[in-house]
């Protein structure tokens, strides 16, 4: 959620969160989850600036009922304009700068939120900790929102391009190009350009479909559904917490301890 939600295309993000939270309200998990309280507590995972969890607050709000919304993430200055953003919607919320893998130390939450591309930023392993941090976060009957694409099959009917047009604006011009692939983390490496400014940034992104997601959060969730409001995006929810597999229970194996798998020679391929 890297965009200022009052400005440009984030507007337009911002009333699309409202849109889907309404749609997603309608579940019979949220129905039942919203006639037991008044008051709901929302822990907003890699909150960027805001739009996810604001907007599922202030449709709560509108619904009379009361969210407290706790927003994580790694960038300050993200959060500085997501508290800006939250007071302007009049909407409570609270900061944490902190990594995505500790949100078990806070407090337990009725809701855990993650909007936008945030899974895409986690390689196989750490994706695997963030969901159990995440469902150790969670009250016993809370329920857990992954928002996605499904990406693999994008991949599988689109294709992904060597080199891709990422912002075709003149004044903000950006392509990103691939550079390499992580066989031991599953991540794909590529090269964002700024070809105003003459900036190269390297990212990390990972590609996992729908039932990937699922079903690896069907691990430490005791139920699983799949909301399709707006294909190719979708809503994965997890219900109930199972708290068999801790945090703490995942130690780093063997390989992504060593980074590289392993050969005679002690190189990768």
């Amino acid at each position: 959620m890297g965009d200022d939600p009052r400005r440009g295309r984030s507007v337009e993000r911002y009333r699309e969160a409202l849109e889907r939270s309404k749609y997603l309200f309608n579940h019979p998990w949220f129905k039942e989850l919203l006639r037991e309280k008044k008051s709901i507590s929302l822990l907003d995972v890699g909150a960027g600036r805001g739009i996810g969890g604001v907007a599922f607050a202030e449709v709560l709000r509108d619904m009379g009922i009361e969210c407290i919304v706790d927003m994580v993430d790694l960038r300050r200055d993200a959060l500085k304009d997501a508290e800006e953003f939250a007071q302007e919607k009049g909407v409570k919320a609270r900061t944490y700068v902190m990594d995505a893998l500790e949100v078990y130390k806070l407090e337990e939450y009725d809701v855990v939120l993650m909007y936008g591309a945030t899974l895409a930023h986690f390689n196989e392993w750490d994706i695997v900790k963030l969901f159990a941090s995440s469902a150790q976060a969670l009250k016993e009957k809370g329920i857990i929102i992954v928002d996605e694409m499904d990406r693999v099959n994008y991949i599988f009917r689109g294709g992904f391009k060597e080199l891709i047009v990422e912002n075709p604006d003149p004044d903000k011009l950006t392509i990103s190009v691939h550079h390499r692939y992580d066989v031991v983390t599953g991540s794909y490496y590529r090269e964002f350009v700024s070809l105003k400014k003459m900036e190269i940034v390297t990212v990390s992104i990972n590609f996992r479909s729908i039932a990937h997601i699922a079903s690896l959060l069907w691990i430490f969730t005791k139920d699983v559904d799949i909301v399709g409001d707006k294909p190719p995006f979708y809503l994965v929810l997890g219900r109930g917490k199972r708290g068999k597999i801790l945090v703490s229970d995942l130690e780093p194996t063997t390989v992504s301890r060593r980074g590289i798998i392993w050969s005679l020679n002690k190189t990768s391929y």
